[in-house]
Parts: C-alpha cells; structure tokens; sequence
C-alpha cells in the first residue's frame, strides 16, 4: 500500500509539472510552444481524416495604452479577464492559447469557413461590449481577428497555417481594428500598418 501511494504521488506530481510547462503563467491558456504541437497535430488529423479546420490569430487592440496608463499590472489584469472570455465562448474541442504578447490563437477544428466567421464575429463583439474593471477604473476595449479557414490541407504546414492568419490580422488592423478579416490570397505579402491617430476612435475609422 505505501509502495502504490507513492507511486500515485508520483504520478500526480509528473502530471502537475506537465501542466506547468504546456502553460501560459499569466493566462492559464495553452503556452506558445504547445499551441504549435497542437496546431501540427490538428493539421495532421484534418489531412488524415479529410476535414475541415479553421484558426484565427486574436489581438488587442491599443493595448499599450492600458500598460501606459494604468500599469503593466493592469495590462495583466486585462490579458487575464480576456483569456477567460474567449475561452467562455469557444466549444470544448476548440484549441485556445496564448500566442504571444497580447495576442492568442484560435484553433477550431472539423469547423466549416461560414461557422469559423461566426464565431469569430461572436468573439470580437463579445470583448467589444465587455467592460474591463481595471483598479475600479472601466475600460472598454476591443479585437482585431485574423481567419484562416481550410478544407484542403495538402499544402498548408503549421508555420504557413500562422502566417496567413498573421496576414489576415494584420489586414484587420490596417482597416481600422475591431474587426475580423478572412485570409485570401489577394492580400499582399506586405502590408503597411497604419496605426490609429492620438485621440481616434477605432468606430471613428
């Protein structure tokens, strides 16, 4: 019996560490590093098995202007209430972690382009009604949304997967943040940012 205690203990403590280094420290959201693993192996079965699978990489917007103003503190207190609400609002299977920075990605597999949109739009409009308490302090803020959404995966490689949906990101930032924007092959390799002006809202753009 103690033998089998011990060996149950083992067994937990291996698992508690696992955990620990597939996760965000922040956020509680899949790490970088895992996001990947988990991204090559949805590709993997999508191919396999002939499904669909669509992903989106999520930022938000104007960031900087929380650490700016009320702390990096506060941008943590932000990051942290966002990870939550995405989460809330996507289907056990789906994949979510944290990409990097104030960015997380989305991986949603057996997933057709028209119900990827919708949960997309679902996403960006349920951060955009959501009131941050930052400090007491309310803050309203917003996503951009890059999507990638596939039926054909003979081609696509888990860094190809990334970049179209950094490419759609970014294409969501240059037309004026708080919004999704859908990747297609018209958009260029290079996209100039244009960054909102001092004092622009993002429904002004």
């Amino acid at each position: 019996d103690h033998l089998a205690d011990r060996s149950d203990s083992l067994q937990k403590a291996l698992s508690a560490m696992r955990e620990l280094a597939i996760r965000d420290d922040l956020t509680g959201l899949y790490n970088h590093r895992q996001v990947l693993d988990e991204l090559t192996q949805e590709l993997e079965r999508a191919k396999r098995h002939g499904q669909s699978l669509c992903g989106m990489m999520i930022d938000l917007d104007n960031f900087k202007e929380v650490n700016d103003r009320y702390g990096h503190l506060a941008g943590d207190i932000v990051l942290r209430e966002c990870a939550k609400l995405l989460k809330t609002r996507l289907r056990r299977i789906d994949i979510l972690g944290r990409y990097g920075g104030d960015e997380f990605i989305a991986i949603l597999p057996a997933t057709s382009s028209q119900n990827a949109e919708g949960v997309a739009e679902r996403l960006r409009s349920s951060v955009s009604e959501h009131l941050f308490q930052v400090f007491k302090h309310p803050v309203h803020l917003s996503v951009s949304v890059g999507l990638l959404a596939f039926e054909k995966f003979e081609q696509l490689s888990p860094q190809n997967f990334i970049d179209q949906t950094d490419r759609a990101l970014f294409k969501a930032k240059n037309l004026g943040r708080n919004r999704v924007c859908a990747y297609s092959e018209e958009i260029p390799d290079s996209i100039e940012f244009i960054p909102t002006k001092p004092g622009e809202s993002e429904k002004d753009d």
